[in-house]
């Protein structure tokens, strides 16, 4: 993955599970008569490195903002949360075929499947075995970041692996 593959979604919900990693915040000024003009593509590929070195794949809930001022007129902000989404498709559980997060009927074969929604962030955010806040398995792996597939039924017991959505 490169800087120019982290999606830039002006919604703060890109419709499918992430992670946040938090709040970002670029900004870009001309200085002098002969700098090129600055925009939104020149703006968009900055917050673009400033995500990618979050290790975000998008950037959700963007806004734009010019400064009001005599001396800061040409100066573009934009403000979002860096996140790591989940692919823009999911697996039906009946026929696996691929379709969008927020479906509730597979346009492949009509089976209806449920709407899923990313895991609540934990209180204590330390790597480490944490209560399965989706209530299906006693232990969940947390890696510091994000939910991981990792699952336990007992302390000690050997890792299972189950989809970290509820």
């Amino acid at each position: 993955m490169e800087s120019a593959d982290v999606e830039i979604i002006a919604d703060a919900d890109p419709g499918r599970p992430y992670t946040s990693l938090g709040s970002i915040r670029v900004r870009i000024a001309t200085g002098y008569v002969t700098n090129n003009s600055r925009n939104v593509e020149s703006v968009n590929a900055k917050l673009r490195k400033v995500a990618f070195r979050k290790k975000a794949n998008a950037v959700i809930g963007v806004q734009y903002e010019r400064g009001r001022f005599l001396g800061t007129w040409k100066t573009l902000t934009v403000t979002g949360t860096a996140v790591v989404a989940d692919t823009a498709d999911r697996e039906c559980p009946a026929c696996g075929k691929p379709i969008k997060w927020d479906a509730t009927v597979c346009r492949f074969c009509g089976h209806a499947v449920e709407r899923v929604k990313p895991l609540p962030e934990p209180t204590d955010r330390s790597e480490g075995w944490q209560p399965d806040p989706s209530g299906r398995h006693p232990e969940r792996y947390y890696d510091g970041l994000q939910w991981t597939v990792w699952v336990r039924e007992e302390p000690g017991a050997p890792r299972a692996e189950d989809p970290p959505w509820i």
